[in-house]
């Protein structure tokens, strides 16, 4: 396994931790907001690396607030509250080939209310996919999703790392039809009927995000059509050569250049 993404030149050593998830769950199908991510960020960095069983995690709220940039007050602590609750029934869809296989993140959520600091235990049946992992698993460094306002853009992110060794440190790919890509992120069916957008308000800023805040450069994002309609999608990567990610202080953002735009493709017939 290669070392994991992106390397800190600043900033707070706790972003040097280190998220490692088997790609069975890297491709699981689930769909969580932004403040669920940051609980799960939390409670996945403390996993040891010789930990052979869950452990009651305790979550202080003010460092994730002061770890992802944004503001610690009261009404954030009962957002994490609330994100916590919403763990413990969020089902994440497991299943490989016929076999079904459903769990939720967590199994236990204790806290006082108003104040900074929650525990929670992970469902038992996360194990295989989070202990003692030894090979077919992804990992990657807490600084490169650290500043990420989009849950989406961590999928795309976390679906990318997961084929980084195909380039074997070169150009990569990542290739889903979009109608899997919707079952991945827990879209229904009804919602983005149209490819087009999906596109827009998934896809494209979850995409500039990798691309400008992490260790990943997008190169080329190409539409294949079937007929009229867009049928799937190939997303092209390659690590960033420098790979020393610094951190900015959420203030500082406002003088940072816009991001470049994304080279796509426009939508093409697929080849026979």
């Amino acid at each position: 396994m290669d070392d994991a993404g992106v390397f800190m030149a600043s900033g707070d050593e706790r972003k040097l931790a280190i998220i490692k998830k088997d790609n069975d769950l890297i491709q699981a199908k689930y769909r969580v907001g932004m403040h669920e991510q940051r609980l799960l960020f939390a409670v996945l960095g403390a996993i040891r690396t010789d930990d052979k069983v869950f452990n009651k995690y305790t979550i202080d709220l003010k460092e994730i607030a002061h770890l992802h940039g944004i503001t610690a007050s009261n009404d954030l602590y009962k957002q994490l509250h609330r994100a916590a609750e919403e763990l413990l029934v969020t089902v994440v869809d497991i299943s490989i080939g016929k076999t079904v296989r459903k769990t939720t993140w967590l199994n236990y959520v204790e806290y006082v209310p108003n104040e900074a600091q929650l525990k929670v235990t992970i469902h038992d049946e996360l194990k295989p996919y989070l202990l003692q992992l030894k090979a077919n698993f992804t990992q990657y460094q807490f600084a490169a999703v650290a500043n990420f306002k989009n849950s989406y853009s961590i999928r795309f992110y976390e679906l990318l790392k997961m084929r980084q060794n195909m380039g074997k440190g070169g150009q990569f790919y990542i290739e889903y039809a979009i109608a899997e890509i919707k079952k991945l992120l827990g879209i229904p069916n009804d919602e983005y009927r149209q490819a087009t957008d999906l596109r827009a308000r998934v896809i494209k800023p979850a995409l500039e995000e990798i691309d400008t805040q992490t260790d990943l450069n997008i190169v080329q994002v190409d539409y294949i059509k079937k007929g009229r309609a867009i049928h799937s999608i190939k997303i092209t990567a390659e690590p960033k050569k420098q790979r020393i990610l610094a951190i900015q202080d959420p203030e500082d953002t406002s003088r940072d250049s816009p991001p470049r735009p994304l080279p796509e493709n426009p939508p093409h017939a697929a080849q026979a």
